[in-house]
């Protein structure tokens, strides 16, 4: 009966928050077509260069203690938890603020950031607004008040793509793509300090020293392991990124910045809500001894909803692009078709990488994302010696053998047994082969309408 209890409770958190998820990236979808055309390629290259540049520090903006949230069981330890997640943002920003003067000021003579120049102010605010949203979310998935995260994610997306389509109309070019980036995680962290109401009276006030300094040395293993997998994680993504902009030629990183806007959207609309209920519920699961089933759960459940629509889009996406995003985005739709192996690793991988740190194994994961690092990064640099001409597609390759040896390594780690993931796999078989045959009757009609 508990079992059930429990599975039951599985399903309807994954749907509330997936419901959320869809709507907010079904809006991003159907809004790319209109921005594709307000936006030059070009423009999405100073968002991608921005964004990715972001992206590296925004991960270890709490230094990792929203993940400690999750675990407690007093209540009070896991709110000292989130005021220190609250805390770390503002410092790291105001370092974040202090370099970009200094790069501004011409310190860094010969290291200016490619692409973004003048947009570079704009970093601090986002690492700010990333890591308050990322401390309050993880709040309220402690307190499983799923549909509060869902709908807020469906309001800052909303807000995001209004900045983005009101600010592209006035024609101010690339400032209006990054601002409405920066809008996604202010509207959201507003959005849910809101619903806190009296509750966020209570975060801020009677802050104890003494009780942060507890906090701090108890969990003190996840800013010692986790802020350097972050910063590798992190880094073995979008440094190849920054590098891709700064070596090739054209607006090549565009390209890449809109094929993985549409091949992450399953990624983030099935994978992120199970990701956020992988968190919140494995560290239960752990103390109860059923880590290594309930994780398997979660895997085939992301094999039997998700792999088979991220292969009909990478499929597909060659002929599809020219015609919804314009002729002169056919380029983003032949990378799509080179990213699809990795995303499909990445897919399976990522909801349930935070294992590792469940079962206190932090060590480990740090070691796969140095190993990452130095694949993916070293990737681009051998093809910009050998193949510059091919730096996305060498990118893409190598993403897929890292999320391969990631996925191993987390399934080892709980215990998961490898043939019992092989049988899951051929009872999905025609899951997959349905979709395949999908995206192969609907290339074949495509070409046929060319005519």
């Amino acid at each position: 009966m508990n079992a059930r209890v429990k599975r039951e409770g599985l399903a309807k958190a994954a749907t509330i928050l997936a419901s959320g998820t869809v709507i907010s990236q079904g809006l991003l979808i159907l809004a790319l077509p209109l921005l594709t055309r307000i936006y030059s390629p070009n423009d999405f290259s100073v968002l991608a260069t921005y964004a990715s540049i972001l992206a590296v520090v925004s991960g270890i903006a709490c230094l990792r203690f929203e993940l400690a949230i999750l675990q407690p069981e007093k209540e009070e330890e896991a709110l000292s938890l989130l005021r220190l997640s609250l805390l770390a943002p503002i410092v790291l920003s105001l370092i974040a603020c202090i370099l970009v003067w200094l790069m501004q000021a011409g310190m860094f003579a010969g290291h200016r950031l490619p692409l973004i120049g003048g947009y570079a102010w704009l970093l601090p605010v986002g690492l700010l607004a990333i890591g308050w949203y990322t401390a309050v979310s993880y709040w309220f998935l402690r307190s499983k008040k799923y549909a509060d995260v869902s709908i807020n994610k469906v309001w800052q997306n909303i807000a995001s793509l209004v900045v983005q389509l009101g600010l592209g109309l006035a024609s101010i070019g690339p400032l209006g793509l990054i601002l409405g980036h920066v809008t996604i995680s202010g509207a959201g962290v507003s959005g849910l300090l809101f619903k806190l109401r009296s509750g966020s009276a209570r975060i801020f006030s009677s802050i104890s020293m003494q009780t942060l300094k507890s906090a701090f040395f108890k969990f003190r293993n996840f800013p010692k392991y986790a802020v350097p997998e972050s910063l590798a994680n992190n880094s073995n993504i979008q440094i190849p990124i920054i590098l891709i902009a700064a070596w090739s030629v054209g607006p090549e990183v565009g390209y890449l910045a809109l094929a993985s806007r549409v091949i992450q959207a399953p990624v983030a609309l099935i994978g992120g809500a199970l990701s956020q209920v992988y968190s919140s519920r494995a560290p239960e699961e752990h103390r109860a001894g059923e880590l290594a089933p309930f994780t398997a759960k979660i895997l085939e459940g992301l094999i039997r909803v998700g792999v088979g629509p991220l292969i009909f889009v990478g499929m597909i996406s060659a002929r599809i692009f020219p015609i919804l995003f314009g002729a002169e985005w056919s380029r983003a739709g032949e990378i799509v078709l080179w990213m699809t192996p990795w995303i499909v690793m990445q897919f399976l991988a990522s909801p349930i990488s935070l294992a590792l740190h469940i079962i206190g194994n932090q060590k480990t994961a740090l070691l796969v994302q140095l190993t990452g690092l130095v694949l993916r990064v070293g990737a681009v640099f051998a093809a910009a010696v050998l193949a510059r001409g091919n730096l996305v597609e060498v990118y893409a390759l190598s993403g897929f053998c890292f999320y391969l040896i990631y996925l191993a390594v987390v399934v080892a780690s709980v215990g998961v047994d490898f043939r019992s993931l092989a049988k899951m796999a051929l009872r999905n078989w025609w899951i997959i082969a349905g979709w395949l045959g999908a995206a192969l009757l609907v290339r074949g009609f495509l070409v046929l309408g060319s005519f």
